[in-house]
């Protein structure tokens, strides 16, 4: 409840409309489906960043060189509350703005729990993981995130990649972790 309602900018106590309608909004994603994929690839250290090995795409920055400094390898993820999360979403706006709302946020703290039961799942089988970053962060270009989906065969998840970068569903993202 506390992520949902910051994600929605409320400080300190909500409403017990507000709380209410979390709470039906939380209910209604009880159908969705998440799916993700995942890729472990050693790393090659370059001037600027990281060369994932056996493949073209290196990640550059600041960012990239200090978080996976001390790694070997970078595990790429991709993410997704399905189809379903974006028609429901649709749905949803159609009777009320204010629940639309609501319910965006609600399905942003579904993702993040998912994502937090991905990295569980990855530092039990890898060990020592680093906190996730995704392309757009920092200085981590978003044109990057292109290469990723590619490599992880987003499309034949039903996830479809804008020119922008940006996906559709909207509640899909694309992530990394360094292993040490």
């Amino acid at each position: 409840m506390k992520d949902v309602l910051r994600y929605l900018g409320i400080k300190g106590e909500a409403d017990k409309k507000t709380i209410d309608t979390v709470k039906e909004m939380r209910t209604l994603c009880q159908s969705l489906t998440p799916s993700d994929r995942s890729a472990y690839f050693e790393i090659i250290k370059i001037k600027d960043g990281i060369k994932l090995k056996n493949t073209d795409v290196e990640l550059c920055g600041n960012l990239v060189q200090k978080h996976f400094f001390n790694c070997k390898a970078v595990v790429l993820i991709i993410a997704t509350l399905s189809l379903k999360s974006e028609i429901l979403l649709q749905q949803v706006f159609a009777k009320s703005s204010q629940k639309a709302v609501v319910l965006d946020a609600v399905l942003t703290d579904e993702l993040e729990k998912y994502l937090d039961k991905i990295e569980m799942r990855l530092r039990d089988t890898y060990g020592e993981i680093t906190s996730r970053i995704s392309c757009g962060y920092g200085d981590l270009n978003i044109s990057k995130q292109k290469n990723i989906f590619d490599l992880l065969d987003g499309k034949s998840m039903g996830i479809v990649m804008k020119e922008s970068f940006m996906m559709v569903p909207n509640k899909s993202v694309i992530a990394m972790v360094g292993v040490r």
